[in-house]
Order: C-alpha cells, then sequence, then structure tokens
C-alpha cells in the first residue's frame, strides 16, 4: 500500500496523470482501496475498515498495563473484569456510546498480542507471600552451605529431589488474562483439604513409588 501511494505521489510530481487501475492492479490492491486514501478520506496507508476505538489507544495500553500487573502477581483479571473496568474508564472520562461488549473485547485482545486467555495454576496465599527473590536467594544460600557442612556435594547417591503436591478439592479456574508466554497463577482466598502425594528422586538411583 505504501508502495502505491508513493508511485503516485511521484508521478504526480512529475506531472503525469496516473490511472489508478493499472496502478492498484500492478500493487495487487483494490482500486477502491488506493482511491479513498488518494482522495483523503482515509489518512495513511494502514488498514482502516470499520469504526475506530471508542477508547484511545493510551488508554487501552494503560488498561493492558494494569492486566500484565495484576497477573504477575497472583491476581489476574476474567473477561468479565477487563469488560467492567474498560466501562468504568469510559463513564468517568465522559465517552458517550462505549458499553465494552463482546466484540470491542475481542479487539482488544488482538491489539495486544502479548496477552492471551488461559486457566491459572492455584497458588495458595501463603506460598505467594513466601515466592520473593530474597528468600529464594536465602535458601540456596542455606542449601550450599548444608551442602559444604555434610561434604556430600559431590555425591549423587546421597541428594535427593522432593516433589509434593497438594490436591485441592474447591478451585476452579477459570479462564483469565495473562502474558503470553509466561506461567499465569491466581492466589487462593483460603485453603481446604487435599490429598499430599510426594515423590522422591536422585540422579544416581532413579524414582521412588509416589507417596500418598
Amino acid at each position: 500500500m505504501a508502495g502505491a501511494i508513493e508511485e503516485y505521489e511521484q508521478e504526480v510530481t512529475e506531472g503525469h496523470k496516473p490511472k489508478l487501475r493499472f496502478l492498484a492492479r500492478a500493487w495487487n490492491i483494490p482500486k477502491s482501496t488506493l482511491q479513498r486514501r488518494v482522495k483523503g478520506l482515509v489518512s495513511g496507508y494502514r488498514h482502516a475498515s470499520g469504526k475506530s476505538p471508542l477508547l484511545s489507544a493510551q488508554a487501552e495500553s494503560e488498561l493492558a498495563s494494569l492486566v500484565k500487573m495484576l497477573a504477575e502477581r497472583g491476581f489476574p483479571l476474567e473477561r468479565c473484569d477487563i469488560r467492567r473496568i474498560a466501562f468504568q474508564y469510559a463513564k468517568i472520562n465522559g465517552i458517550p456510546g462505549f458499553s465494552a461488549g463482546h466484540y470491542w473485547f475481542e479487539g482488544f485482545m488482538k491489539r495486544n498480542p502479548n496477552l492471551s486467555l488461559r486457566k491459572p495454576e492455584s497458588l495458595s496465599a501463603a506460598r505467594a507471600s513466601g515466592m520473593n527473590l530474597t528468600v529464594v536467594e536465602q535458601w540456596f544460600q542455606t542449601y550450599t552451605s548444608l551442602l559444604h557442612h555434610l561434604q556430600i556435594q559431590e555425591m549423587p547417591s546421597h541428594l535427593w529431589n522432593c516433589d509434593e503436591s497438594g490436591l485441592q478439592d474447591h478451585f476452579i479456574s477459570k479462564k483469565v488474562a495473562g502474558v503470553t508466554g509466561k506461567s499465569c497463577f491466581q492466589v487462593t482466598s483460603g485453603e481446604k483439604e487435599k490429598r499430599q502425594q510426594s515423590w522422591l528422586g536422585s540422579m544416581r538411583l532413579g524414582l521412588t513409588p509416589p507417596q500418598w
């Protein structure tokens, strides 16, 4: 599209009268599309079908940043939450005719490809508060110090890894908006009865049967 417009402007500058039909055929674009831009009915050369979004690009960028920030902190927003926030923003700023409906949400997600809908993993509030850089670094420092104290840092048969999982009976996740390509967690409000299972594994001796 940009090349066709530049060629049209160049021919006009040189005093020629370009034929839109041949120019559109040469660039493999519809004649009506090129004609609207030549007459100034559409500014620029990008895709411009349909109505312009009622929310500005800056407002949608701020909303996308809010969605990403909450998702990274374990409080991802559902589809209805994002639509509610957008509607409240439009109401406060006096933007008439904006309902934040289904089609707006679909367009918002397409305009922000770094967001996607997925089902989050359950993460308890206690674990969420303990998963920070300081706590993790302190754990590895203690672990390394213990290995040297026991003198088993180079003895694979003495090193076992334990993986424990808890299957809760109350958390039913719905699709939420999160950052594309990153893990998505949702902090749960409380703990209920759950079944614990664990596995032990050693690089030298292999895996043990699961324990309940």
